[in-house]
């Protein structure tokens, strides 16, 4: 009797072996590992299905987005600037009346009445102000000139306009001679 040969057990760098143990195939496992492959995809496809989920078990909440989305809500404001930026004085004569002429604009969907107030600053000395009104329609602008005066020489100024209702300032800040 003639001893058979011994086989030696086949290891993965035998040709015709497999490098990995029997694996699934088929479609779902493709995208199992390709998903494996690019985390980048995988983390970009949990978040979309977790938002899917989250949209799908609260449907009040994805209606009010999505109605929003498709129907804004008008935003209501007032606009306070100065007309002529170029025009503010700047630069005043201690005794003598100036003006600032500044803007309004009522976006706030129905007439209003504003009352402003405007109030020059100059350090060491009481603040002056001047209040003032004026009525302006919906989606309309009303331009104001606003007198002040300036009572200190060599020194600096600021000019406030404030809205009382709604609260909006701007100011501008000056120097005499």
């Amino acid at each position: 009797m003639t001893p058979e040969p011994e086989t030696a057990p086949a290891t993965p760098d035998q040709p015709g072996q497999p490098d990995q143990p029997d694996q699934p195939t088929g479609r779902l496992a493709r995208v199992a590992n390709a998903l494996r492959r690019h985390p980048i995809r995988l983390a970009s496809t949990l978040v979309v299905l977790g938002l899917a989920a989250s949209a799908a078990a609260v449907p009040s909440w994805t209606a009010r987005q999505i109605a929003l989305s498709f129907n804004p809500k008008t935003s209501y404001y007032s606009e306070l600037f100065f007309t002529n930026i170029g025009l503010l004085p700047v630069h005043a004569t201690p005794g003598t009346h100036g003006s600032v002429h500044f803007s309004i604009v009522n976006r706030e969907g129905h007439t209003l009445r504003y009352s402003y107030l405007v109030a020059v600053t100059i350090p060491g000395l009481p603040t002056r102000t001047e209040l003032g009104h004026v009525t302006v329609k919906d989606n309309q602008k009303a331009d104001v000139i606003a007198p002040f005066e300036v009572t200190a020489a060599h020194t600096t100024y600021t000019v406030t306009i404030r809205l009382n209702q709604p609260f909006d300032a701007i100011e501008f800040h000056g120097r005499t001679t």
